[in-house]
Protein backbone atom coordinates (compact mmCIF):
# COMPACT_ATOMS: atom_id res chain seq x y z
CA UNK A 1 0.00 0.00 0.00
CA UNK A 2 1.41 3.39 -1.01
CA UNK A 3 2.07 6.11 1.58
CA UNK A 4 -0.63 8.25 -0.04
CA UNK A 5 -3.31 5.54 0.24
CA UNK A 6 -6.17 6.36 2.61
CA UNK A 7 -9.61 5.03 3.44
CA UNK A 8 -12.31 6.79 1.44
CA UNK A 9 -15.81 6.20 0.15
CA UNK A 10 -15.55 5.00 -3.45
CA UNK A 11 -18.71 6.12 -5.24
CA UNK A 12 -18.09 3.76 -8.15
CA UNK A 13 -17.85 0.66 -5.96
CA UNK A 14 -20.34 2.06 -3.44
CA UNK A 15 -18.19 1.00 -0.50
CA UNK A 16 -15.35 2.23 1.68
CA UNK A 17 -12.02 1.40 0.09
CA UNK A 18 -8.31 1.69 0.84
CA UNK A 19 -6.44 3.44 -1.95
CA UNK A 20 -5.90 6.72 -3.77
CA UNK A 21 -9.11 8.81 -3.79
CA UNK A 22 -7.98 10.50 -6.99
CA UNK A 23 -7.46 7.14 -8.67
CA UNK A 24 -8.82 3.68 -7.96
CA UNK A 25 -9.35 1.86 -4.70
CA UNK A 26 -6.87 -0.91 -3.95
CA UNK A 27 -8.75 -3.01 -1.43
CA UNK A 28 -12.31 -3.05 -0.13
CA UNK A 29 -12.60 -2.37 3.60
CA UNK A 30 -15.86 -4.31 3.79
CA UNK A 31 -17.97 -6.56 1.63
CA UNK A 32 -20.99 -4.55 2.66
CA UNK A 33 -21.84 -1.98 0.03
CA UNK A 34 -24.16 1.02 0.32
CA UNK A 35 -26.89 1.45 -2.27
CA UNK A 36 -28.12 4.79 -3.53
CA UNK A 37 -24.83 6.59 -2.97
CA UNK A 38 -24.32 10.07 -4.42
CA UNK A 39 -21.91 10.63 -7.31
CA UNK A 40 -18.29 11.60 -6.62
CA UNK A 41 -17.86 15.30 -5.88
CA UNK A 42 -14.27 16.38 -5.48
CA UNK A 43 -12.98 14.02 -2.81
CA UNK A 44 -9.37 15.11 -2.16
CA UNK A 45 -6.51 13.72 -0.12
CA UNK A 46 -5.90 17.24 1.22
CA UNK A 47 -9.22 17.15 3.08
CA UNK A 48 -8.22 13.90 4.79
CA UNK A 49 -4.83 15.30 5.76
CA UNK A 50 -6.33 18.56 7.06
CA UNK A 51 -8.78 16.75 9.37
CA UNK A 52 -6.67 13.74 10.41
CA UNK A 53 -4.53 15.53 13.03
CA UNK A 54 -7.68 16.88 14.75
CA UNK A 55 -9.69 13.66 14.70
CA UNK A 56 -9.68 11.18 17.58
CA UNK A 57 -11.32 7.85 18.17
CA UNK A 58 -13.61 7.55 21.20
CA UNK A 59 -13.54 4.16 22.90
CA UNK A 60 -16.76 3.49 24.81
CA UNK A 61 -16.68 -0.31 25.15
CA UNK A 62 -18.24 -2.16 23.50
CA UNK A 63 -18.70 0.75 21.13
CA UNK A 64 -16.60 3.36 19.39
CA UNK A 65 -17.20 6.73 17.82
CA UNK A 66 -15.39 9.82 16.61
CA UNK A 67 -14.53 13.23 18.04
CA UNK A 68 -12.47 16.23 17.03
CA UNK A 69 -10.31 18.68 18.94
CA UNK A 70 -12.31 21.87 19.29
CA UNK A 71 -9.91 24.39 20.82
CA UNK A 72 -6.58 24.96 22.56
CA UNK A 73 -8.14 24.00 25.92
CA UNK A 74 -7.86 20.30 25.03
CA UNK A 75 -11.60 20.00 24.55
CA UNK A 76 -13.13 17.47 22.17
CA UNK A 77 -16.54 17.69 20.53
CA UNK A 78 -18.63 14.58 19.96
CA UNK A 79 -22.21 13.35 20.14
CA UNK A 80 -23.91 12.89 23.51
CA UNK A 81 -25.03 9.43 22.35
CA UNK A 82 -21.34 8.50 22.03
CA UNK A 83 -20.18 10.12 25.28
CA UNK A 84 -22.96 8.47 27.33
CA UNK A 85 -22.57 5.00 25.80
CA UNK A 86 -20.27 3.93 28.63
CA UNK A 87 -19.33 5.32 32.05
CA UNK A 88 -15.67 5.09 31.03
CA UNK A 89 -14.69 7.28 28.09
CA UNK A 90 -11.28 6.99 26.40
CA UNK A 91 -9.82 9.20 23.68
CA UNK A 92 -7.42 7.43 21.34
CA UNK A 93 -5.13 9.91 19.62
CA UNK A 94 -3.65 9.56 16.10
CA UNK A 95 -0.39 8.52 17.78
CA UNK A 96 -2.19 5.60 19.45
CA UNK A 97 -2.08 7.03 23.00
CA UNK A 98 -5.22 6.36 25.06
CA UNK A 99 -6.32 9.17 27.38
CA UNK A 100 -9.08 9.31 29.99
CA UNK A 101 -11.69 11.90 29.04
CA UNK A 102 -14.42 13.59 31.07
CA UNK A 103 -17.66 15.24 30.00
CA UNK A 104 -17.71 18.97 30.82
CA UNK A 105 -20.73 20.13 28.77
CA UNK A 106 -23.82 18.19 27.72
CA UNK A 107 -26.91 19.03 25.67
CA UNK A 108 -29.32 16.25 24.80
CA UNK A 109 -31.53 18.56 22.72
CA UNK A 110 -28.70 18.79 20.16
CA UNK A 111 -27.06 15.42 20.97
CA UNK A 112 -23.79 17.20 21.78
CA UNK A 113 -21.11 16.61 24.40
CA UNK A 114 -17.92 18.56 25.06
CA UNK A 115 -15.11 16.52 26.61
CA UNK A 116 -11.80 17.37 28.21
CA UNK A 117 -8.78 15.14 27.57
CA UNK A 118 -5.51 16.32 29.13
CA UNK A 119 -2.37 15.65 27.09
CA UNK A 120 -4.04 16.13 23.72
CA UNK A 121 -1.52 18.84 22.84
CA UNK A 122 1.49 16.79 23.86
CA UNK A 123 0.22 13.96 21.65
CA UNK A 124 0.16 16.29 18.65
CA UNK A 125 -3.61 16.65 18.36
CA UNK A 126 -4.38 20.05 16.86
CA UNK A 127 -7.70 21.92 17.06
CA UNK A 128 -9.74 21.70 13.90
CA UNK A 129 -9.85 24.83 11.78
CA UNK A 130 -13.33 26.34 12.19
CA UNK A 131 -15.33 28.29 9.65
CA UNK A 132 -16.42 31.44 11.49
CA UNK A 133 -17.60 33.27 8.36
CA UNK A 134 -21.21 32.19 8.70
CA UNK A 135 -23.38 29.06 8.55
CA UNK A 136 -23.06 26.29 6.00
CA UNK A 137 -24.88 26.92 2.73
CA UNK A 138 -26.79 24.56 0.47
CA UNK A 139 -24.75 23.49 -2.52
CA UNK A 140 -21.31 23.66 -0.96
CA UNK A 141 -19.04 20.62 -0.95
CA UNK A 142 -18.44 18.85 2.33
CA UNK A 143 -16.25 16.15 3.85
CA UNK A 144 -16.63 13.96 6.95
CA UNK A 145 -13.76 12.04 8.55
CA UNK A 146 -14.71 9.32 11.00
CA UNK A 147 -13.81 5.86 12.22
CA UNK A 148 -15.15 2.80 10.49
CA UNK A 149 -14.28 -0.90 10.41
CA UNK A 150 -16.22 -4.17 10.40
CA UNK A 151 -14.28 -5.42 13.45
CA UNK A 152 -13.85 -2.08 15.23
CA UNK A 153 -13.18 1.55 14.57
CA UNK A 154 -9.51 1.32 13.79
CA UNK A 155 -9.60 3.05 10.39
CA UNK A 156 -10.18 6.74 9.69
CA UNK A 157 -12.28 7.05 6.54
CA UNK A 158 -13.27 10.14 4.59
CA UNK A 159 -16.39 10.66 2.54
CA UNK A 160 -17.43 13.57 0.35
CA UNK A 161 -20.72 15.04 -0.79
CA UNK A 162 -22.81 18.18 -1.01
CA UNK A 163 -24.78 20.10 1.62
CA UNK A 164 -28.45 19.89 0.69
CA UNK A 165 -30.27 21.92 3.33
CA UNK A 166 -29.47 23.91 6.47
CA UNK A 167 -32.67 24.32 8.43
CA UNK A 168 -34.78 23.58 11.45
CA UNK A 169 -37.97 21.50 11.42
CA UNK A 170 -40.61 23.11 9.19
CA UNK A 171 -43.53 20.89 10.21
CA UNK A 172 -46.78 22.80 9.54
CA UNK A 173 -49.14 20.34 11.22
CA UNK A 174 -51.37 21.29 14.13
CA UNK A 175 -49.72 21.96 17.47
CA UNK A 176 -51.04 18.78 19.14
CA UNK A 177 -50.00 16.58 16.21
CA UNK A 178 -46.59 18.21 16.01
CA UNK A 179 -45.95 17.84 19.75
CA UNK A 180 -46.89 14.16 19.58
CA UNK A 181 -44.62 13.61 16.58
CA UNK A 182 -41.75 15.45 18.30
CA UNK A 183 -42.18 13.36 21.43
CA UNK A 184 -42.17 10.07 19.53
CA UNK A 185 -39.09 11.14 17.57
CA UNK A 186 -37.24 12.01 20.77
CA UNK A 187 -38.22 8.74 22.43
CA UNK A 188 -37.24 6.64 19.39
CA UNK A 189 -33.88 8.42 19.13
CA UNK A 190 -32.72 7.62 22.68
CA UNK A 191 -34.47 4.28 23.28
CA UNK A 192 -32.04 2.17 21.16
CA UNK A 193 -29.16 3.40 23.31
CA UNK A 194 -30.81 2.06 26.44
CA UNK A 195 -34.37 0.76 26.93
CA UNK A 196 -34.31 2.37 30.41
CA UNK A 197 -34.03 5.77 28.73
CA UNK A 198 -36.88 5.03 26.34
CA UNK A 199 -39.11 3.90 29.21
CA UNK A 200 -38.29 7.02 31.23
CA UNK A 201 -39.26 9.30 28.34
CA UNK A 202 -42.38 7.28 27.51
CA UNK A 203 -43.66 7.45 31.08
CA UNK A 204 -42.97 11.17 31.54
CA UNK A 205 -44.25 12.99 28.49
CA UNK A 206 -44.97 16.21 30.37
CA UNK A 207 -41.42 16.38 31.71
CA UNK A 208 -39.80 15.67 28.32
CA UNK A 209 -42.09 17.48 25.89
CA UNK A 210 -40.08 20.72 25.92
CA UNK A 211 -36.83 18.83 25.40
CA UNK A 212 -38.47 16.83 22.61
CA UNK A 213 -39.65 20.01 20.88
CA UNK A 214 -36.16 21.52 21.12
CA UNK A 215 -34.67 18.31 19.72
CA UNK A 216 -37.04 18.16 16.75
CA UNK A 217 -36.71 21.87 15.96
CA UNK A 218 -32.91 22.08 16.24
CA UNK A 219 -30.89 23.31 13.28
CA UNK A 220 -29.59 20.46 11.11
CA UNK A 221 -27.28 20.30 8.11
CA UNK A 222 -28.51 17.64 5.68
CA UNK A 223 -26.02 16.35 3.13
CA UNK A 224 -25.64 13.47 0.69
CA UNK A 225 -22.35 12.46 2.31
CA UNK A 226 -22.28 8.69 2.80
CA UNK A 227 -21.34 7.59 6.32
CA UNK A 228 -21.38 4.50 8.49
CA UNK A 229 -21.84 3.84 12.19
CA UNK A 230 -18.69 4.93 13.98
CA UNK A 231 -18.64 8.28 12.19
CA UNK A 232 -20.83 9.93 14.85
CA UNK A 233 -19.02 12.96 16.28
CA UNK A 234 -16.67 13.44 13.34
CA UNK A 235 -16.07 16.91 11.93
CA UNK A 236 -18.10 18.00 8.91
CA UNK A 237 -15.80 20.25 6.89
CA UNK A 238 -16.56 22.55 3.99
CA UNK A 239 -14.70 22.71 0.70
CA UNK A 240 -11.85 24.65 2.34
CA UNK A 241 -11.60 21.89 5.03
CA UNK A 242 -12.72 24.24 7.84
CA UNK A 243 -15.32 22.70 10.17
CA UNK A 244 -18.94 23.70 9.52
CA UNK A 245 -20.57 21.03 11.68
CA UNK A 246 -20.43 17.65 13.40
CA UNK A 247 -21.71 14.34 12.04
CA UNK A 248 -24.76 13.39 14.06
CA UNK A 249 -26.85 10.54 12.70
CA UNK A 250 -27.50 8.53 9.55
CA UNK A 251 -31.06 9.13 8.42
CA UNK A 252 -31.63 6.87 5.44
CA UNK A 253 -30.83 3.41 4.10
CA UNK A 254 -28.27 5.03 1.76
CA UNK A 255 -26.25 6.02 4.83
CA UNK A 256 -26.40 9.77 4.25
CA UNK A 257 -25.82 12.26 7.06
CA UNK A 258 -27.51 14.81 9.24
CA UNK A 259 -25.05 17.05 11.11
CA UNK A 260 -25.12 19.64 13.90
CA UNK A 261 -23.96 23.15 12.85
CA UNK A 262 -20.64 24.27 14.31
CA UNK A 263 -22.29 27.39 15.80
CA UNK A 264 -24.39 25.18 18.11
CA UNK A 265 -21.28 23.35 19.29
CA UNK A 266 -19.30 26.54 19.94
CA UNK A 267 -22.25 28.01 21.83
CA UNK A 268 -22.43 25.00 24.15
CA UNK A 269 -18.66 25.01 24.73
CA UNK A 270 -18.71 28.69 25.72
CA UNK A 271 -21.52 28.42 28.29
CA UNK A 272 -21.23 27.41 31.95
CA UNK A 273 -22.16 23.77 32.43
CA UNK A 274 -25.73 23.09 33.54
CA UNK A 275 -24.59 19.83 35.11
CA UNK A 276 -22.17 18.48 37.70
CA UNK A 277 -20.42 15.30 36.55
CA UNK A 278 -19.23 13.05 39.39
CA UNK A 279 -16.33 10.76 38.48
CA UNK A 280 -14.84 7.91 40.48
CA UNK A 281 -11.06 7.72 40.32
CA UNK A 282 -9.34 4.36 39.90
CA UNK A 283 -7.27 2.84 37.12
CA UNK A 284 -9.58 4.89 34.87
CA UNK A 285 -12.10 7.67 35.45
CA UNK A 286 -15.66 6.35 35.68
CA UNK A 287 -18.72 8.61 35.44
CA UNK A 288 -21.03 7.77 38.33
CA UNK A 289 -23.67 10.48 38.27
CA UNK A 290 -24.95 13.48 36.33
CA UNK A 291 -26.57 16.12 38.54
CA UNK A 292 -28.46 19.19 37.35
CA UNK A 293 -27.05 22.53 38.51
CA UNK A 294 -29.81 24.42 36.73
CA UNK A 295 -33.23 23.26 38.07
CA UNK A 296 -34.63 23.42 34.53
CA UNK A 297 -32.15 20.68 33.55
CA UNK A 298 -33.31 18.06 36.07
CA UNK A 299 -35.25 15.96 33.54
CA UNK A 300 -32.28 16.07 31.18
CA UNK A 301 -29.91 14.91 33.96
CA UNK A 302 -32.29 12.07 34.86
CA UNK A 303 -32.32 10.99 31.22
CA UNK A 304 -28.52 11.10 31.02
CA UNK A 305 -28.30 8.83 34.07
CA UNK A 306 -30.85 6.45 32.54
CA UNK A 307 -28.77 6.24 29.34
CA UNK A 308 -25.68 5.43 31.42
CA UNK A 309 -27.47 2.74 33.45
CA UNK A 310 -26.39 -0.30 31.45
CA UNK A 311 -25.46 -2.57 34.34
CA UNK A 312 -28.45 -4.83 33.68
CA UNK A 313 -28.05 -4.88 29.91
CA UNK A 314 -26.37 -7.65 27.95
CA UNK A 315 -23.07 -6.35 26.51
CA UNK A 316 -22.54 -6.29 22.77
CA UNK A 317 -19.36 -6.27 20.71
CA UNK A 318 -17.72 -3.79 18.36
CA UNK A 319 -20.64 -1.39 18.01
CA UNK A 320 -20.06 1.63 15.80
CA UNK A 321 -21.98 4.68 16.98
Amino acid sequence: MAESDICFYDTDKKRFTIGDPDGHGLASLSDESISGAPPARGLKTSAYNALASSTVELLVAPGYGTGFALNESEQVSTNAHVALFNRQLTVKTPSGKELDATIVRLELSTDTAILEAPELKSEGVRPVSINRDGPATAGENGYVLGFYGPAGGETKCISAGVVKTVSANSDDSSNADKERRNFLEFESYWEPLNPHAGALIHQNQEAYQILADQFSNRAIIDSDIVARQGTSGGALAGADTRAIGMADYIHSSAGVLASTPIDSILSLASQPSRFKFTYERGPHLVLRHVEAIDPSARAEAELANAILDKDSLKPGTGVGL
